[in-house]
C-alpha cells in the first residue's frame, strides 16, 4: 500500500453506525439493536435491549458491542489504523474468571460514512449485577493469512465490591494488508448507563505503538 493510501486511512473515520446483536446466552435468546456515531476516537451509541436473558446484566455487552469497532480508535502517534474506511470481520472469545465463556462473530460493512455491524453471540456466563468497568488496553499483533490477533482484559466491578473479568481473544480480518504493521495497542475507556431498556455507551479509544513522555 502506498503512503498516500496510508495517509488517507488516518483522516477517515467520522461516520454513523448501526448494530444488531443476537444469539443465545445461557440457553436464552438475546437481541439488541442500536445506532450511534464514530468521530475522532469517540464512539457514542444507544442500544434497545429487546431480548435479554434472565439474570444477565446488559453491561456485560461492553465486551462485545462498543469494543467491537477497531476502526474507531484515533491514532495519537501517527500509527496507522488499517481498519479505517474499509469493511472487516472478526471472531472473539471472552473467557471469564468465574468459568463463563462467550463466543462472538462480527461482520462490519463500511460504505462511505456508514458502518453496518452484525454481532452473533453464544455461550454461558453466571453474571452478577455489574456497576462499571475499568479501562482496557488491547494489543494487536499481525499473524498469518493477513489477520491481526487482538488481546485485552476487561474488568467489571460488581455490586458486592468484587470483580468479574474476562480475557478477550480476537482474530481480526481487515481488508487492508497487515504485512508492514508493528505491534499496536489501543486504549479504551467506556462510560455506560441504562434507562427504560436503553443501554447508552460512550467509548474513547486511542491507538498507539509506543507511549512517550511518561
Amino acid at each position: 500500500m502506498c503512503s498516500f493510501e496510508y495517509a488517507r486511512l488516518n483522516i477517515l473515520g467520522k461516520m454513523k453506525y448501526t448494530a444488531i446483536l443476537d444469539g443465545e446466552i445461557n440457553n436464552q435468546q438475546i437481541f439488541v439493536s442500536g445506532s450511534g456515531t464514530i468521530n475522532l476516537g469517540l464512539t457514542i451509541g444507544n442500544y434497545q435491549l429487546l431480548k435479554i436473558p434472565d439474570k444477565l446484566d446488559p453491561l456485560i455487552l461492553k465486551g462485545c458491542l462498543i469494543t467491537g469497532y477497531p476502526n474507531a480508535s484515533e491514532s495519537i502517534d501517527d500509527s496507522i489504523n488499517i481498519f479505517k474506511g474499509t469493511s472487516y470481520t472478526y471472531k472473539r472469545s471472552l473467557i471469564f474468571n468465574n468459568g463463563g465463556q462467550l463466543e462472538m462473530t462480527a461482520k462490519c460493512d463500511v460504505e462511505n460514512d456508514n458502518l453496518s455491524s452484525v454481532f452473533t453471540v453464544t455461550g454461558n456466563i453466571d453474571c452478577p449485577f455489574l456497576i462499571g468497568s475499568e479501562p482496557i488496553i488491547e494489543t494487536w499483533e499481525p499473524t498469518v493469512n493477513n489477520n491481526l490477533s487482538g488481546l485485552f482484559r476487561i474488568t467489571w466491578k460488581t455490586e458486592d465490591g468484587s470483580y468479574l473479568s474476562a480475557d478477550a481473544h480476537s482474530i481480526y480480518s481487515p481488508h487492508n494488508s497487515v504485512e508492514s504493521l508493528p505491534i499496536l495497542h489501543r486504549y479504551i475507556e467506556i462510560e455506560s448507563a441504562i434507562e427504560n431498556n436503553i443501554l447508552s455507551l460512550r467509548q474513547d479509544s486511542k491507538l498507539f505503538h509506543r507511549l512517550v513522555n511518561l
